[in-house]
Parts: structure tokens; sequence; C-alpha cells
């Protein structure tokens, strides 16, 4: 294989709880090549040499697909991880516990067979940022807060020109902290509350949005708490948008109206605005910003 002589890519990788997607970002024209994006399914419960091998062959597969060889590749990671040295202390998420203590990124340059330092590292909700950033929907904003709303609530913030992690989801909110009210889980403990019966999740009730009033009910409430939690954490930062991603996000005309409604009664002037890139947000991010 030659190394393309007039594009500048680079390689990212998204890896998630049971996936990774692998691709090249052409730099310059700020813009993923699809063509050479590459998905495989992970078990995350399996050997240290097994996950490291997967994910290797992911990342070499989408080199493959236009035909150069590996430069730089950057990663977004769940965390806990230390992104720096590129340790994984993920325990007791049911997920990757086989890879706790290890330095992946030695393991993964020695499989790749490149440099360490052709390896990097970045918090998945901060590679999420840096997408929409980047070529997304945050481009050329200088204030700005992404979050993410699935199974949990992740956060990022980009201000002066600084981007770092967000703390959204430990946020103390009512009985406890704002994740036990914006995730996945509220609207599965809480139509079962309400009803008695068990649902899969949130595209579950989507479906069911405008045949049953508990559904109905249950994406007003969320809209209107996440526009809560929006405004308590970040009203004195004044973003010029919150962008918002994450599997809920798919849900996004059942429960925006509540939260926008919610934001303008209080005289806000923060914008919610839906994110643009979706699953390749954090990918691109991964390798640029």
């Amino acid at each position: 294989m030659q190394n393309n002589p007039v594009m500048n890519l680079v390689a990212g990788a998204d890896i998630g709880g049971s996936h990774i997607t692998a691709g090249l970002v052409d730099i310059d024209n700020r813009k993923l090549i699809d063509s050479s994006v590459v998905r495989k399914h992970i078990d995350p419960a399996a050997d240290s040499d097994i996950i490291i091998g997967q994910w290797c062959d992911a990342i070499l597969d989408c080199h493959k697909t236009v035909g150069i060889t590996i430069q730089q590749t950057g990663i977004a990671m769940p965390g806990p991880f230390d992104y720096v040295n590129g340790i994984s202390y993920i325990k007791g998420l049911h997920k990757y516990e086989n890879l706790y203590g290890l330095n992946v990124k030695s393991m993964m340059a020695k499989q790749l067979q490149v440099e360490p330092a052709q390896i990097s590292f970045k918090n998945d909700a901060q590679a999420f940022m840096a997408g929409e950033l980047f070529c997304g929907c945050a481009a050329g904003y200088s204030n700005v807060v992404g979050i993410t709303l699935g199974t949990g609530l992740g956060s990022a913030v980009y201000y002066n020109n600084e981007q770092r992690e967000g703390d959204l989801y430990c946020m103390p909110f009512r009985e406890g902290m704002a994740e036990d009210y914006i995730s996945s889980r509220w609207f599965v403990f809480e139509y079962e509350k309400l009803t008695g019966n068990t649902v899969k999740g949130v595209k579950e009730l989507a479906d069911r949005m405008h045949t049953d009033p508990h559904a109905a009910r249950l994406f007003e409430t969320f809209g209107a708490t996440l526009a809560e939690v929006l405004l308590l954490r970040y009203k004195d930062q004044n973003p010029e948008i919150i962008f918002i991603g994450g599997n809920i996000a798919h849900a996004w005309d059942c429960f925006i109206p509540s939260a926008i409604r919610y934001l303008e009664e209080r005289d806000s002037t923060i914008r919610l605005t839906k994110a643009m890139l979706g699953e390749k947000a954090a990918l691109i991010g991964a390798c640029c910003g």
C-alpha cells in the first residue's frame, strides 16, 4: 500500500459498549470518507487480546478501503480511562473489564505496527463535541455545550477556545443527580410506574407517542426536565447553542417542543439544536480538534 500524496487522511475510531466504528477523515476538506467506514461488533466480555485484535482489525480495514498505510489514529473511548497514557480503568460497567489496568495504547501500537505516539485517545463525549465543532452543527461557534442523551447523560463544553469534559451527569438534582432524570432508564422506570407495563426503551415509547397518552406525558415531562437542568447548569455560561445527540435525540420531535416552551416561559436565550453528524461525530472528533 502507498500513502495518498494529495489527501491529508487520518483515521478515527469510535468505541462503543459492543462495537467499533472506524473510518478515514479528510482533514483539509473537513469530511469523513464514507466509503472507508468499517463497523464491527465486539464482545465486551472477551479476553483482552481478542478485543484489541478486533479493534485493530477495524482500523486496518478502513485503511485498506483506500489503499494507504496508517499514519495517525484518534480513538473515542468511554471512561474511566487514562487518555494521555492509554490505560483502561473500566470496571463494574459490564464492558471491557478484561482491559482493566492494561496499556491499551501500547498493545494496539504493537498490533498495528506503529509507534504509540501515532495513537491518541479522547473521551467519547469530548470527541462528539470536537466532531460537531469541526464540521457539524457547532462549526463557527465559540461558546457551545454538547450533550448526549442515551443510557447515560454525556456532556462537553467549548468555551474561550478551550474544550473540556462536562460533568452534567452528576449535577445534584431533586432526589439524586441529573442523569437519574435525563436518561433512557428514567423513561423505562416511569412508564412501568405509570402503567405497570415494561418497555425496552425510548424508541418503543416514541412509536406510541400519538396513541398512548402515558408515553406523550412522559415526553412532555422529559423535555421540561431537560430544559430545567440545562438552565440550572449553563445559565451563567450563556452558550450560543446547546446541541443534542445520542439515541434519545432520535425522538427529537417528541420532547423538544416542551423543552423550548420551558425556556421561552423563563425568557431564556439558550438555543437548542439537534446534532448534525449522528454517530459520525465521535469518530470524526476523535482525530481532529
